[in-house]
């Protein structure tokens, strides 16, 4: 399936975990082969837990949790990765309705379930692992991993913001929606509305993984943000300026970053900008 929902690559760099319109997708790096698949709801999300045993997606069908055993093969010269059966950790939000009500988290999804005209909007974890944040019919939620314990609800200013961006350490939550200038910024531990940033940055808004700093990118360039003043740290400006970019992942020595281009990926030194 050509199109992309989100993508994680484990800890260890072995493998890589991607999700499509129906499906997930487990790949063997080494190999640039698929090695397992499962079913997953539509929009889904992917995150492999800090000790690389499990990944978790979020879509339409739920939040899950999906265990990963590797072990030798030929002779213990190479590995092989099993994936089981996906936990249901939380119900996609129609059926959260059903549920019993005097679940703390279920209680919390309520607002966000009272209509079975619910539609999921979109999903995003954490950089640590720790979090995941959903969005749909102008609310947003994060959940924790470990305890599976709720945030406060998120009312979101712009009701339709469907592009959505958890904060490394699951703090701080960023949103917007198809070319609307500046994204919202919220506190995840309060539910309140920080600010909306000054800016037009017509791609998503992305954190940087290592420092934590919050991206924004269009036409004429990129900006990054220090979290919790929301000051303008530096700019990065295109080569050629004349269409939005984006950035799509980072490398692990925090210095490099992937943007999409027409046709392609460049790989960009983020503090100075060189590709």
């Amino acid at each position: 399936n050509p199109q992309v929902w989100d993508l994680d690559v484990h800890p260890t760099g072995r493998w890589l975990v991607s999700t499509h319109n129906a499906a997930w997708l487990l790949w063997d790096t080494t190999r640039a082969r698929v090695v397992e698949r499962g079913s997953v709801g539509t929009n889904a999300a992917v995150k492999f837990t800090p000790d690389g045993r499990a990944f978790h997606t979020y879509g339409s069908d739920g939040l899950k949790r999906w265990p990963m055993v590797e072990s030798p093969a030929d002779g213990g010269n190479s590995q092989v990765a099993k994936v089981g059966a996906g936990e249901v950790l939380m119900p996609g939000m129609p059926a959260a309705a059903a549920l019993d009500p005097k679940r703390p988290l279920i209680k919390q999804l309520l607002p966000l379930a009272q209509s079975l005209e619910w539609r999921f909007a979109a999903a995003t974890f954490s950089a640590n692992g720790g979090y995941v944040a959903v969005a749909g019919n102008g609310y947003a939620i994060r959940v924790n991993l470990v305890t599976r314990g709720p945030s406060p609800t998120v009312t979101l200013r712009r009701p339709d913001d469907s592009i959505i961006s958890n904060s490394p350490d699951g703090l701080w939550l960023a949103t917007t929606y198809n070319n609307q200038p500046g994204p919202d910024l919220y506190d995840l531990e309060t539910g309140a509305h920080v600010k909306r940033l000054d800016d037009a940055g017509k791609a998503g808004p992305m954190w940087m993984p290592h420092t934590g700093e919050l991206i924004t990118a269009n036409t004429v360039g990129a900006k990054f943000w220090q979290p919790g003043s929301w000051a303008l740290q530096r700019e990065i400006p295109w080569p050629d300026p004349g269409l939005a970019r984006a950035f799509a992942g980072f490398d692990r020595d925090g210095r490099t970053a992937w943007v999409t281009w027409p046709g392609s990926m460049r790989r960009m030194d983020i503090h100075d900008g060189r590709l």
